[in-house]
């Protein structure tokens, strides 16, 4: 072969290599942020979930890296970096159709959060990762011709494998999430791996490769279009993946696996009827005052802030949550209608509460994820900024989940940044005997209340701070205990 067609091969084979390296940089971040998304239906997004799932992939990509450098020094064959794409595609479609199977079998074993993801995670994610982490290194061997270019050529392939995790995540973060959710993302690493299975020695292993490609396409056909859950919507935003499901006439909207965030009944002629205790606990305290601005954080589907905007035409109600896509979703599902008095301000509650300097009669906290209520709104940084806009008059009622009946400390972690910059606080628990419901209303001037809520002594506990609050951990404890 001349000299000139030996150079072009060779430049054509480090294109390849490139590509393959991008790819497989591109898979592994990409794979990362959907494996997050995957468990979130099942089993939330807590620090816990977050830890698994990054803490398996790397280990696992780690051992990859290992086994991959160990593999090349004894083969170094082109074709082995092709069967590692087509199976590596082979386990992400595994991931594909079995995900909520292995995701119930799980949670049926273990009831530890902890102990869900990190199995979880050690099944679905360590063996794609695995795979994924004997690329780089096997790629590193074959391109490598001299000790005077292991440089160029390891950084040249380690610089196409870190811009392909750094497209990979932004794509899959800002762009994939919201416009084709987490399940086709996965097709998209799927189809990337397949294809760069083909590009390299494209005759070796044809017949494998072929039944491959197209087994891998069969099972994705046959799963894709197998009969969804009439009942059931799943619906994947940039921030969240959400659950609408239809049970006895009722419409849910499902976040996180231990609760409802907003409810609403089907037949629309029902829509001024508040489902959920707490939501008509609210309303009882909106009764209390005659309110000319009112403060809802975490809006949901919209369903409580449409009750108050209806029933309070003369009031400003301002909305703050932090999706944007539960606007259409509310439209589509919830009944939801715009009205002159309501506004909707998607942001997250804690920077708007710590911005504004609008004040407010009412304010009503309903900020919550699948660990509870989130630990910035657990400090006395926020309950500072909450007093601060509170009008003098004001009451802020906040609905928390807690225990009543033995450790009390997560219900006095909730109450504390309220209670330290108020004069007064009343709650009402709705089952004291196990972990449920507990609306607090706090105010400086704290109008008569009905006999359900009552004056706690124990309620005297330092807020945390912005710079240690482990309210999650405390959450955590508490479902241990009660295993509720």
């Amino acid at each position: 072969m001349p000299d000139n067609e030996k150079k072009q091969v060779k430049s054509t084979g480090q294109v390849i290599n490139c590509i393959i390296a991008f790819v497989s940089g591109f898979a592994m971040m990409s794979f990362e942020l959907v494996g997050a998304r995957i468990l979130t239906p099942a089993m939330g997004s807590s620090t816990y979930i977050w830890t698994n799932v990054i803490g398996m992939i790397m280990l696992a990509l780690t051992i990859g890296y290992a086994a991959g450098g160990r593999l090349a020094d004894k083969r170094s064959e082109k074709a082995d970096v092709a069967v590692i794409c087509i199976l590596t595609a082979a386990l992400v479609t595994s991931v594909f159709i079995l995900k909520d199977d292995v995701l119930g079998r799980v949670i049926a074993v273990f009831s530890d959060p902890r102990l869900q993801g990190l199995f979880a995670a050690l099944i679905l994610f360590v063996p794609s990762s695995f795979l994924l982490g004997m690329i780089s290194p096997y790629l590193v061997k074959l391109n490598l011709k001299s000790l005077e270019s292991s440089g160029k050529t390891v950084a040249r392939l380690s610089s196409m494998n870190a811009i392909g995790s750094i497209t990979g995540t932004f794509l899959t973060g800002f762009v994939f999430f919201e416009l084709i959710g987490s399940s086709k993302t996965l097709l998209i690493i799927i189809f990337m791996l397949i294809a760069s299975s083909w590009l390299l020695v494209p005759k070796q292993y044809l017949t494998i490769r072929i039944i491959m490609s197209l087994t891998i396409a069969a099972a994705l056909f046959i799963n894709i279009f197998t009969t969804p859950n009439p009942n059931a919507v799943t619906i994947d935003s940039p921030l969240a993946t959400y659950i609408v499901k239809t049970e006895g006439g009722v419409v849910n909207l499902i976040t996180h696996p231990r609760g409802v965030q907003s409810a609403v009944y089907k037949d629309d002629r029902r829509n001024d009827e508040l489902i959920h205790w707490y939501t008509n606990e609210f309303a009882s305290a909106a009764s209390l005052h005659e309110a000319q601005n009112i403060l809802v954080l975490g809006g949901g589907a919209f369903v409580f802030p449409s009750y108050l905007a209806k029933n309070y035409p003369g009031s400003v109600i301002d909305v703050v949550e932090i999706d944007p896509a539960l606007e259409d979703v509310s439209k589509e599902f919830f009944h939801f209608e715009e009205k002159p008095n309501l506004n909707l301000i998607f942001d997250d509650a804690r920077i708007y509460v710590n911005n504004t300097d609008k004040r407010y009669d009412l304010i009503f906290v309903d900020v919550f994820s699948e660990a509870g209520i989130p630990w910035q709104f657990t400090t006395a940084e926020y309950g500072k900024q909450i007093a601060r806009i509170a009008s003098p008059e004001a009451l802020v009622i906040v609905n928390m989940i807690a225990v009543f009946e033995g450790d009390k400390e997560l219900f006095q972690v909730l109450d504390a940044p309220y209670s330290a910059n108020f004069n007064q606080s009343a709650h009402n628990v709705r089952t004291p005997e196990r972990r449920g419901n507990i609306i607090g209303i706090y105010s400086n001037n704290l109008p008569i209340l009905n006999d359900s809520y009552k004056e706690y002594d124990f309620l005297n506990k330092e807020p945390f701070t912005d710079d240690f609050a482990p309210t999650e951990h405390i959450n955590f404890e508490m479902l241990m205990e009660t295993k509720i």
